[in-house]
């Protein structure tokens, strides 16, 4: 049975050394680098391993690159902060004789600022790392990603992987940023929402959880630090997602369809797609055809009291229709809130001949629309 490892590195001179040392009797080792400037590709040429470059999609697009390079029948999967003790090593190469299981998990033992934790949540931390090469993939999360085993048992290796996770404090801070902006963006994608209210009750719960209900306090100082630090990456993913909800609703158009408009009577109608964009302070908003790209922002600007009622289906007889180039004298540009997209020419021809589709002349006479 060959055995595969591989690592995804960055700027990871100071730990890799340890780690590569700590697989070499592996039958091969590949790295995938996403452009380190530090020392780690000479680490990797004086190890003699195999090095591939490519840029930074996420945690599990990368790790699943580096799966497609291998070639054992077994791969381990491990983080170039990371190192296979030699216990680890004697439970690795018993478990790739056993046919019961498709993969292994394994506890993990962490180095945080000065010690081992042995609570707060991060022993025994078990991860699965060792799989047959056609038994898994992982997900393609951008951090936090997991091995999805495609078929067969996981079983459990009894040594643990060992972790220096965080060597220095200042290494705390910096992967708090990067992994709350990861997993904000990540939460945002999905279509989560948050709020600041949500923001502060998270990280209350995160280090509640962290120093009194997994016992965090038995760590000491350090401990205490992992707690107030999970607390505020908790805190900034949520904040973070909370101000991408509202750049994305300042930004793109929310998609609001009407029932149907009674008052269009000619064929084609059933062609309106609906409305597009936020209510803004301004009573704006936007309307589009189906028939036309949503990405050229070919729409009209819809004028209304602001008292009305968009959740009726028959507003339309009291708005005010006007193009976006007499709106603000300025032709080509359609007002957007506070945004303005300029649009080509044959754009408006386009538009101009839905419009002949729907029997309304060109410059979308409201009066037309009124039964």
């Amino acid at each position: 049975m060959s055995l595969s490892v591989i690592i995804i590195t960055l700027n990871a001179a100071e730990t890799l050394p340890d780690c590569l040392a700590s697989v070499r009797w592996a039958d091969d080792i590949i790295v995938l680098d996403s452009g380190s400037t530090d020392a780690t590709l000479a680490i990797c040429q004086q190890f003699k391993v195999q090095v591939f470059h490519t840029d930074w999609p996420g945690f599990g697009i990368q790790k699943n690159r580096a799966l497609q390079k291998a070639q054992g029948t077994w791969v381990l999967s491990i983080d170039a902060d990371e190192q296979v003790s030699p216990q680890l090593r004697a439970a690795i190469q018993q478990a790739m004789q056993n046919p019961t299981y498709t993969a292994w998990r394994m506890p993990r033992q962490s180095w945080y600022c000065g010690r081992f934790l042995r609570h707060s949540g991060w022993y025994p931390d078990y991860v699965t790392r060792l799989f047959r090469r056609d038994g898994a993939v992982f997900s393609n999360d951008l951090v936090h990603e997991r091995l999805l085993v495609q078929q067969g048992q996981v079983g459990t290796l009894p040594a643990a992987l060992i972790h220096y996770s965080f060597l220095r404090f200042e290494q705390v801070l910096d992967k708090v940023n990067s992994y709350s902006s990861a997993g904000a963006q990540m939460l945002h994608q999905r279509g989560q929402q948050s709020s600041l209210t949500k923001a502060v009750l998270k990280a209350c719960w995160a280090f509640i959880r962290s120093y009194v209900l997994r016992l965090g306090f038995l760590d000491g100082a350090q401990g205490f630090l992992q707690a107030v630090s999970g607390a505020e990456g908790t805190y900034y993913r949520y904040v973070k997602l909370w101000l991408l909800n509202m750049n994305h609703d300042q930004r793109h158009e929310q998609r609001c369809y009407l029932h149907r408009y009674p008052h269009v009577k000619q064929a084609g109608s059933e062609e309106l797609l609906g409305f597009l964009g936020d209510i803004s302070t301004q009573g704006m908003m936007l309307i589009a055809y189906q028939s036309l790209p949503p990405e050229s922002h070919q729409h009209l600007v819809i004028q209304w009291p602001k008292n009305i009622d968009i959740k009726q289906p028959d507003f339309i007889v009291e708005v005010e229709i006007r193009w976006a180039k007499d709106y603000q004298e300025q032709e080509g540009l359609f007002c957007m809130g506070c945004r303005f997209v300029q649009l080509e020419r044959k754009d408006f021809k386009r538009i101009d001949a839905i419009q002949t589709q729907l029997g309304v002349e060109p410059g979308f006479n409201p009066e037309r629309f009124s039964s």
